[in-house]
């Protein structure tokens, strides 16, 4: 499991759990709803403890995301840090992103820092703040005409 992907989600080791119990009917579960619950667990909890072994032998896919993981869960964070390790797992990040497609609320937990402002801008080549307000003067007159009819219609200036 590990080979394809460091951090599935709870329905991708159901799904590996269910079909290890129909490629192996001998290991179906007496008494459990599904039949593999048990081997769900087990699974989950042995991908924790692997993850563990490699982030102390020193992955660096594994240590650097806890990493930013954790310096993200500070109060007061240290951004340079944080972007010095954005910057250097970006290729880990490309590669999460292109293989697995996973959603965002997935991704924004594996890789917490791209909510910052200043990752959308390294990687987008876009100031955020700058592209926002130039895009609203551009809307600006059709917003300003809708606003004026709907007060219109409400007798409201």
């Amino acid at each position: 499991m590990y080979g394809y992907k460091a951090y599935p989600s709870d329905k991708e080791i159901a799904m590996v759990a269910e079909a290890l119990v129909v490629k192996y009917p001998c290991l179906k579960e007496a008494g459990s709803q599904t039949g593999w619950n048990g081997w769900k667990n087990s699974l989950k909890f042995k991908m924790g403890n692997y993850r563990s072994k490699m982030r102390r032998a020193g992955s660096p896919e594994i240590t650097l995301r806890q990493n930013i993981v954790d310096e993200m869960k500070k109060a007061e964070k240290n951004l340079p840090l944080i972007q010095k390790m954005m910057q250097t797992t970006f290729a880990l990040q490309r590669q999460t992103i292109v293989k697995t497609c996973p959603p965002v609320k997935e991704l924004m937990e594996l890789w917490p820092a791209l909510k910052m402002e200043s990752e959308f801008q390294r990687i987008t080549n876009q100031n955020l703040p700058n592209t926002f307000y130039s895009e609203l003067d551009r809307h600006l007159p059709r917003l300003m005409t809708l606003f004026r009819q709907k007060a219109s219609r409400t007798g409201k200036t």
